[in-house]
């Protein structure tokens, strides 16, 4: 039996209509934000060219959502197979860059690490200085308890990576930070700001902080200083640095995520983490990534040189 030509051409056009529909309805992707990142994201996405532009606020302690897109947060997500972390106080997490040679789902975009921060005039910190009163002014930022806490943390750091489970020795040594002499006076009144400020006045000052902290700094005070990681002990032959870390990670049914590859490459190139870590004043993780000045610089090579990451507790 002959197929008439006008016959074909109804069904190819029926055909044509019923694809058009299915992509007219298909679900967009969209960019599932941490509501406190969802302003800088958006600051971005409006310097580049993503392949999608949707932003929709979300709480990663809801877990992932189930429409299609990517997570961009700082936070730990249940259920989400981020490089694994030791049982620790601290979370301490090696691998972040490669997870055993594999490709993995969880994109690793900026980080914010801690450094002991010091003007190009001043000796660089030593351990003996950060674990007793001397010479020069070491800045406590006391009234924060993540300054507390990330102080706390390299006292009592028994090894590299491994920190003491009695939580009542760490609510001691907290405790006892702020009335310590090798801090400056009164530091348990002094905000980010103000132990900021002092370091830029004092003589031989050292301030441990996040690099955030200290890129809110106009360019021609920042320029005066350099940045090393928290004196280690003599015998350690390894470090970790301590840092927030932003990560990016697939949203959907696996059936679809087919979709986000043009997301996946531009979240992984070096451009787009160097234009992230510059929004938010972080470090892009990437290693080729161009870093924002020779401070910034500073923590790269710390970065790029340490054998794990660890996060601030809680």
């Amino acid at each position: 039996m002959k197929v008439s030509i006008s016959l074909i051409i109804a069904l190819a056009a029926a055909a044509a209509l019923f694809i058009a529909v299915v992509f007219a309805f298909r679900p967009k992707p969209v960019w599932y934000v941490d509501d406190a990142l969802a302003n800088a994201w958006a600051r971005v996405l409006k310097q580049s060219a993503p392949p999608f532009t949707r932003i929709m606020p979300w709480n990663p302690a809801s877990g992932i959502p189930r429409g299609i897109g990517v997570c961009v947060t700082s936070e730990d997500i249940p259920g989400i197979n981020i490089p694994p972390h030791e049982s620790t106080q601290f979370p301490v997490r090696r691998n972040l860059l490669t997870q055993n040679g594999e490709r993995s789902e969880v994109i690793l975009l900026a980080l914010d690490p801690w450094m002991v921060f010091y003007k190009h005039s001043d000796p660089p910190p030593g351990r003996v200085r950060a674990e007793a009163p001397g010479d020069g002014t070491m800045i406590l930022a006391g009234a924060e308890q993540s300054a507390i806490r990330a102080w706390a943390a390299q006292l009592l750091q028994q090894s590299p990576g491994l920190f003491p489970a009695d939580q009542a020795l760490w609510e001691k040594t907290k405790a006892s930070l702020v009335e310590d002499h090798r801090f400056q006076r009164n530091a348990g009144v002094y905000s980010w700001a103000k132990a900021v400020s002092l370091l830029m006045k004092e003589g031989d000052a050292w301030l441990y902080a996040p690099l955030s902290r200290i890129m809110e700094l106009p360019s021609h005070q920042s320029g005066l200083l350099s940045a090393r990681v928290f004196p280690v002990h003599s015998n350690w032959t390894e470090f970790g640095v301590q840092a927030s870390l932003l990560w990016a990670i697939p949203a959907g049914p696996p059936w679809m995520r087919n979709s986000l590859d043009q997301a996946r490459a531009w979240l992984n190139d070096s451009r787009t983490q160097s234009l992230v870590a510059n929004e938010f004043r972080w470090l892009p993780a990437q290693p080729n990534s161009s870093p924002y000045n020779p401070l910034v610089r500073d923590a790269q090579l710390a970065w790029l040189s340490s054998s794990f990451v660890w996060g601030n507790g809680k």
